[in-house]
């Protein structure tokens, strides 16, 4: 299964959860059907790239 690529504005720190924009988090849990466990690939441009699970999907939020 291929992994989504996400872009993220804010900053990303390891081991720290991120909660995606409302556009992002609608996209990968109504577009993509993302469930808790699955993986998506957040990058924020500044030349990171991080490997990240699901942990929480609400209507409007994804972390």
């Amino acid at each position: 299964m291929r992994v989504p690529h996400i872009y993220q504005a804010s900053s990303i720190a390891l081991n720290t959860p991120v909660t995606l924009d409302e556009d992002a988090a609608g996209h990968i849990g109504r577009v993509l059907r993302m469930k808790v466990g699955e993986k998506v690939s957040i990058f924020n441009g500044e030349g990171g790239e991080y490997l990240s699970e699901i942990i929480e999907v609400t209507k409007k939020m994804l972390s």
